[in-house]
């Protein structure tokens, strides 16, 4: 073998040793580096874990208070119907009220005549009844004393 191939296989062997060497020495001050940054990227893992279950959590929530908000506007429509159904018939009411104080001396008057008119007819029958009856009622009170 030559002295140049010999001198370029040490400088070739050298250059391999003095890579070597740089890696171990650049390994060792960048491991700190390295595990930092796994121990960060596990933190971050955790986080984004965490927030994920938090956001689904008040999602969920959400979705719950939006349920319960369209049971109440329902719930709501529903009472407001049966309200309006009740100022209907308030209405109605207060129409018929209205009519009723507005013809109640024709009533009254019609009633009174009505009861004139029975008393007129009636009346006499009714009183020879009453007679009848307290003739009766005296009599079976006259047998039970002189018993």
């Amino acid at each position: 073998m030559s002295t140049g191939t010999i001198i370029a296989l040490a400088i070739v062997a050298i250059s391999l040793l003095m890579i070597i060497i740089v890696a171990a020495v650049t390994y060792k001050k960048a491991k700190p580096t390295l595990d930092n940054i796994k121990d960060t990227n596990e933190v971050v893992t955790q986080k984004v874990n965490y927030f994920t279950r938090e956001g689904n959590h008040l999602t969920e929530r959400v979705n719950l208070l939006n349920q319960r908000i369209e049971l109440l506007q329902e719930e709501v429509e529903e009472k407001v119907a049966g309200f309006q159904d009740l100022s209907n018939e308030n209405g109605k009411f207060q129409t018929s009220l209205r009519y009723l104080q507005g013809h109640a001396s024709d009533y009254a008057s019609g009633i009174s005549s009505n009861v004139k008119n029975e008393i007129q007819e009636d009346g006499p029958k009714i009183w020879e009844t009453f007679k009848r009856a307290m003739k009766k009622t005296a009599q079976k009170q006259k047998v039970r004393y002189q018993k």
